[in-house]
């Protein structure tokens, strides 16, 4: 018989909405839930979670429209991957419009831009903080009536720590890269590298200079530039310059 003809029977009284991509924290924070409030498997719902999941051949979008409903509390996970999540979506909204309890749970303080919409009227507790993941077992008590039931804290403190370290194990931006260096018009740097090319030229219209004592003198003032301003793009011209200069004479190896 579905869960739909049994409201008494198998109502749970925790609802975690959640995305998928979250499933790891989802777990870790419904196993919280169950160990502080002496709570069991079927009073929980997190559908992504072997143990929470939903009966097997239940009809999914009936019975979780009745779960979010009737649950006497929903805990939100706001993070980028449930942002995007059309059932988290969904099933907020939907408990925000029958206006009973509803926790916003940030899977980090830095996802407080994902409270918006009518969510963004309510404080939010955050995951990755051990005083908010106390508070929320002391509010949550309060709402299902159980607080003479609550475990002491050392009881389900390891699963608190599993909590926060679920929600510091999110993947983190990459450092962007530094700005390559800019080199301003008037910079000493331009004007000894424009004073290579010049050399050089000079150097290559002559005959009073063989090909050898060209490359020489125009390695010795490379060295210098680099002194100025150190950098393998200059290598590469230095490089490229020196080549032209044996094509001009096989003779140098």
């Amino acid at each position: 018989m579905q869960c739909a003809k049994r409201k008494g029977a198998c109502m749970v009284k925790i609802f975690i909405s959640h995305s998928s991509k979250d499933h790891k924290l989802a777990e870790a924070l419904a196993d919280f839930l169950r160990s502080a409030l002496r709570l069991k498997s079927d009073d929980i719902r997190c559908t992504s979670v072997d143990g929470y999941r939903l009966p097997g051949g239940a009809a999914t979008d009936e019975t979780l429209r009745l779960e979010v409903r009737e649950s006497a509390v929903l805990i939100g996970l706001l993070s980028e991957a449930s942002n995007d999540s059309y059932y988290v979506t969904c099933e907020l909204g939907a408990r925000w419009g029958a206006g009973k309890y509803l926790v916003p749970m940030l899977t980090s303080a830095a996802n407080v831009k994902f409270t918006r919409g009518p969510i963004a009227g309510r404080n939010a507790l955050c995951c990755d903080q051990q005083a908010h993941l106390h508070q929320l077992i002391k509010e949550v008590a309060e709402e299902l009536g159980a607080q003479m039931d609550l475990e002491p804290p050392a009881v389900y403190h390891r699963y608190l720590c599993r909590v926060v370290e679920a929600a510091g194990s999110e993947p983190a931006l990459p450092e962007p890269l530094p700005d390559p260096p800019q080199i301003s018009s008037g910079s000493p740097s331009l004007w000894v590298l424009s004073g290579c090319w010049i050399l050089l030229g000079a150097i290559e219209s002559t005959a009073l200079f063989s090909a050898i004592t060209a490359e020489r003198i125009f390695t010795a003032t490379m060295l210098l530039f680099f002194c100025c301003l150190p950098g393998w793009g200059f290598y590469k011209i230095s490089r490229s310059i020196i080549q032209r200069l044996r094509k001009k004479s096989p003779a140098i190896s």
